[in-house]
């Protein structure tokens, strides 16, 4: 399904813990997958990166531990972005949550103006506490139509959140045939960089 088509990858809710090793989950021409793991049957994210992409994870984010976000530094083209891979339980507390990754956000944002939270809310756009997000940090919500079929009309849940809508195009979304309810949403950066030659 990769192939060379994807550069990053973020998994929402993978339900991993540390019986599975990290080299189970190695994908060619990729880093190693950056990993939280969640070890309560639910939640979880695992990051893909391009071996080719300069990126750091941020180690000291300080945020409490039942937040699920790992803040990753990007560079493309001497522009930095903060990445936020997010899963967010039904569960918790929707003030709480984003609370939380306001305060990442702020933390980081003097060090990357341009800002990608992407990944599983559990909430809509339109409910009341992502609008405190998006209008705080002028987030534009890149994909809008329905990801998540537990029922027929589907909700918009998975979401795609950037201060820097004018540098995608074309964000879409399909079935997998993988995940029991959710479509893998997808947008396209529209610049580019070198790419670096593969190691053997």
């Amino acid at each position: 399904m990769i192939g060379d088509k994807i550069d990053l990858l973020t998994v929402a809710e993978t339900k991993l813990d540390s019986s599975f090793p990290s080299s189970q989950f190695r994908i060619k021409g990729f880093k190693p997958p950056i990993r939280l793991d969640i070890n309560k049957g639910s939640g979880g994210l695992l990051v893909y990166i391009k071996e080719n992409l300069l990126c750091r994870k941020i180690e000291d984010f300080g945020i409490p531990n039942d937040i699920q976000t790992i803040p990753i530094e990007i560079n493309i083209r001497k522009q930095k972005w903060l990445l936020l891979p997010i899963y967010r339980s039904p569960s918790q507390d929707p003030h709480y949550f984003i609370d939380n990754i306001c305060a990442v956000i702020d933390r980081h944002t003097s060090l990357s103006e341009n800002v990608l939270l992407i990944g599983d809310f559990n909430m809509e756009i339109s409910d009341q506490e992502m609008s405190i997000l998006t209008n705080t940090y002028n987030l534009f919500n890149l994909f809008k139509g329905p990801t998540c079929f537990k029922t027929p009309k589907g909700r918009s849940i998975d979401l795609m959140l950037t201060n820097r809508k004018q540098s995608f195009i074309k964000s879409q979304s399909f079935e997998t045939g993988f995940s029991d309810h959710h479509h893998l949403i997808y947008t396209i950066l529209k610049s580019n960089f070198v790419k670096l030659p593969q190691r053997l």
